[in-house]
């Protein structure tokens, strides 16, 4: 009776082994790889503008800077009410009792423009104007994911002709 018994659970483990079915590992599969790049000219550039008291020594206050840079963005026809905004603000006001020295301001901005020719009047308009601690901030383009849909067709266009 054991060994009947002992027989037929065997019998039932190596049917059931052999009755599942095959994971992911073990089906065939092909691996592609492929690449495929393209140049683009970026269509947005932010510009950091940093306005500081104390880049003038304290001779020109944070809110004469700001209105004179608007001006001069106004005339070089940059839209401030939607392209620039304030990005940081900030004083040295809580040392001003530990060390009785000049209250200092500082404000950031960041300054969105289309293209390289704007950028360099910008800055080239900013530093007449004696704001001269400007950077780009980052680039972007406005068709991003339209460009990355595009790269992608050409990579799996490459990719068939290949096989």
């Amino acid at each position: 009776m054991r060994k009947s018994l002992l027989t037929t659970v065997l019998f039932l483990i190596v049917l059931a082994g052999q009755s599942q079915t095959k994971n992911f590992i073990d089906q065939p599969y092909i691996e592609v790889n492929g690449t495929a790049d393209t140049a683009i000219t970026p269509n947005e550039i932010y510009i950091k503008i940093i306005i500081s008291e104390a880049d003038t020594k304290n001779k020109i206050s944070v809110e004469d800077l700001e209105t004179k840079m608007v001006n001069a963005l106004k005339t070089l026809g940059i839209n401030t009410e939607t392209d620039l905004t304030t990005s940081d603000v900030a004083s040295n006001f809580k040392y001003y009792f530990l060390k009785g020295k000049d209250i200092l301001k500082t404000k950031e901005y960041i300054l969105k423009v289309g293209d390289a020719v704007t950028m360099t009047k910008v800055i080239t308009q900013l530093e007449d104007l004696g704001i001269s601690n400007t950077s780009i901030d980052r680039v972007d383009h406005s068709n991003l994911e339209n460009i990355k849909i595009q790269c992608e067709q050409k990579r799996s266009k490459t990719q068939r002709q290949e096989h």
